[in-house]
């Protein structure tokens, strides 16, 4: 644009000049022109777009607030709180309620709807009444340790003359119930706190109860439930553990009883009678009995207080991750597993002694809350909390049932007499209902 602008300029000063020199040549013929070369064109340079004048600021005020405007945000607020402060108490409040609650303890050894035995709160409890309050404390090596021994004894051969009769009466029956008392002295090293101990003992025993189908493939891998008789020094040991004793005489009575029932996998319940002893029974079964051999994975059941659910505390498998995944109340966390193995928590259970000596991999469950019972003379079955018996007692039922029912169609026992999958899995439950893997 600036070439055409300054082209148009020149001309018109050229016809500007023509013009003015004709007239000066006609008024003046005797004035002389300037030359060609003396002729000079100005070219006006491009002028700057001017740019706008700034804009003046908004006329557009606004006005305060009004102090009513004011009070009525902070009034709408305050109603709004006050709309949702119920929702968030109750909510945390059902959600914790709901992650610490029991089910409702049974009474009766059958269901009068289906006729099909159940387990019993009340029958479990009465064993711990019997060992706690009619024998009492069941110190190794004292008279009443004696007694407990043979208690649990005569309550072994009772179920299995009732195996028997059943038996007899449904002869096409795949099952076999089988008592072992193991006598027997031995030694081992027990580490605490860092600190060797090494342990003597003699003439020990154990009450064991084998349930199988009666064939050699049946009996080729076991299952092992453990629970220990004999308590320590102050206390008669109603949750601690005569209440897992309870636990095991109550899941044998309704396995045999449960018309069909055929195990895959035999079972095999341990009564050992020296675990707060520095877990003398125990070691003394994993190291000299014969039905050791056959064990592929064991559940131990213990406390270490009187009320709560059951806590899954030490989990030492994939496979058995999965095994407590089928539980109806799953009450556990991987957190609870690591703070247990990294030794914080100054106590240890008959487990160490079935992983030390045999490799076993397994699952230690124990009831912890109120743990100031644990290990006094209030630990008495009136200070145990309904419906503690009846949630661990359904939750080992359900994993026993999963490992060796053929209805569960697993192969998880014989699998484990080939390898073993270390755990990884991340695992938790949530408000006593869902198990997350």
């Amino acid at each position: 644009m600036s070439t055409t602008r300054s082209s148009t300029t020149t001309s018109s000063s050229s016809t500007n000049n023509q013009t003015s020199s004709s007239s000066s040549s006609t008024s003046n013929p005797t004035s002389q022109h300037p030359p060609p070369s003396a002729r000079r064109v100005v070219v006006p340079a491009p002028r700057s777009p001017t740019p706008p004048p700034p804009q003046p600021p908004s006329s557009t005020t606004v006005a305060p607030r009004s102090s009513s405007t004011r009070r009525s945000s902070r009034l709408s607020a305050l109603l709004s709180l006050l709309v949702l402060l119920p929702l968030f108490i109750y909510l945390p409040w059902q959600t914790s309620k709901a992650h610490f609650a029991l089910p409702k303890p049974k009474t009766e050894l059958y269901d009068v709807r289906t006729g099909l035995p159940q387990l019993s709160e009340k029958a479990i409890l009465e064993h711990a009444r019997v060992l706690s309050e009619d024998i009492g404390f069941r110190t190794v090596g004292t008279r009443e340790h004696a007694l407990g021994d043979k208690y649990v004894h005569e309550q072994a051969l009772r179920i299995q003359k009732e195996c028997e009769d059943i038996i007899k009466k449904a002869p096409t029956r795949k099952l076999e119930c089988e008592v072992f008392r193991q006598e027997g002295s031995g030694t081992h090293r027990f580490d605490i706190v860092g600190k060797p101990v090494f342990k003597v003992y003699e003439n020990l025993s154990n009450i064991i109860i084998r349930i199988s189908n009666g064939t050699p493939a049946g009996k080729a891998h076991a299952l092992l439930l453990n629970a220990h008789v004999d308590s320590t020094v102050p206390s008669p040991g109603a949750a601690d553990d005569a209440l897992s004793v309870g636990i095991l005489f109550e899941i044998a009575r309704n396995l045999v009883h449960t018309p069909g029932w055929e195990p895959a996998h035999s079972i095999v319940f341990l009564f050992n009678n020296a675990e707060e002893s520095l877990q003398d029974g125990s070691h003394l079964f994993a190291t000299q009995h014969p039905l050791a051999n056959l064990v592929r994975a064991v559940i131990n059941l213990e406390a270490a207080g009187n009320t709560g659910p059951e806590i899954l505390f030490q989990a030492t498998s994939e496979e058995m991750i999965q095994a407590y995944a089928q539980v109806p109340y799953p009450y556990a966390t991987v957190l609870a597993n690591d703070v247990f193995q990294s030794g914080i928590i100054m106590s240890d259970t008959d487990f160490r002694q079935f992983e030390e000596y045999r490799n076993l991999t397994g699952l230690d469950m124990a009831v912890v809350g109120d743990s100031y019972f644990y290990h006094t003379r209030k630990d008495v079955v009136k200070n145990i909390q309904p419906g503690v018996a009846q949630h661990f007692a359904e939750n080992v039922m359900a994993i026993v049932k999963h490992l060796t029912s053929p209805l569960g169609a697993t192969n998880v026992l014989s699998g484990l007499a080939r390898e073993v999958t270390p755990p990884s899995s991340i695992y938790f439950s949530v408000v006593g209902k869902y198990f997350f893997l």
